[in-house]
Parts: structure tokens; C-alpha cells; sequence
């Protein structure tokens, strides 16, 4: 095996530059910036009655930027996130079930901004309530 005096140089110079000499050398290995935290939106509430109000917060989005949000797929509703990049919106939840139902809808809310997405589910039922006896005092 032969020695190649140029790489001896190379690791003492790297010492003498780390304040090293003849102490041990600290290898410094740069690490990649933090990984930006994902958008993320929610509302106030799992379920709500139908033509309830609900409550939309996000964080995560660019700040200043346009955002659209979309119920099942069909355009909802759109605004601008604030200075820090988060969205503060109310909005009237369906006021009625789908034909068919069996009394609660399930919808997913997604709101997307340039290159940030978010998404959201909640429920929806009816009030529903029958009283027994209907009449007649107890």
C-alpha cells in the first residue's frame, strides 16, 4: 500500500481549521433546514344540525395568499389567509340531507392555496325528536 502525502496534509490543515492540532477534530455534518409544518384546517365541531353555523380555522398556508375551499368536490367558498398564513372563516353547513340519507351526511372540506392543501371532515344530521305522550297532561 502506498501513502499519498497530499491526503496527510489535507486532514492537518482541516485540523489545524477546526482548532484541532494534535487534539481531536469536531466533523461538522451540515443538516437540512427543518421541514416546513403541513397545512391543516379544522372546524369547530365533529357534527353539526343541518344550517348550523360552522367555524373554519387553518395554519400552515402562505401568508397573504388566495385560498378556495371545496365541499364534496363543488366550489364552497374562497378568501385570503392572514399575515401569518392562517384562515379564520364561518360558513352555513348544508341545510339539508342528501335524497336518500339515513339521517347523517358524512363531507369532506378541503381548502388549497398555491401550493398548500387541507382537508376536513365533519358530519350533518337532522333534528330529529318525537315526544310520547303527544298530548294529555302528566
Amino acid at each position: 500500500m502506498t501513502r499519498r502525502p497530499g491526503i496527510h496534509r489535507l486532514l492537518a490543515g482541516a485540523l489545524a481549521l477546526a482548532g484541532g492540532g494534535a487534539g481531536a477534530a469536531a466533523l461538522v455534518i451540515p443538516t437540512s433546514a427543518p421541514a416546513a409544518a403541513a397545512a391543516q384546517i379544522q372546524v369547530n365541531h365533529a357534527c353539526y344540525l343541518t344550517a348550523q353555523k360552522a367555524d373554519l380555522r387553518g395554519k400552515g398556508f402562505d401568508p397573504t395568499s388566495h385560498w378556495a375551499a371545496r365541499l364534496d368536490g363543488s366550489a364552497f367558498g374562497t378568501g385570503t389567509t392572514d399575515s401569518s398564513g392562517d384562515i379564520t372563516a364561518t360558513f352555513g353547513v348544508p341545510s339539508r340531507l342528501r335524497k336518500g340519507s339515513t339521517g347523517e351526511d358524512s363531507y369532506k372540506l378541503v381548502v388549497r392555496e398555491r401550493k398548500h392543501s387541507a382537508a376536513a371532515q365533519f358530519l350533518v344530521t337532522r333534528l330529529d325528536a318525537s315526544f310520547a305522550p303527544q298530548s294529555g297532561n302528566i
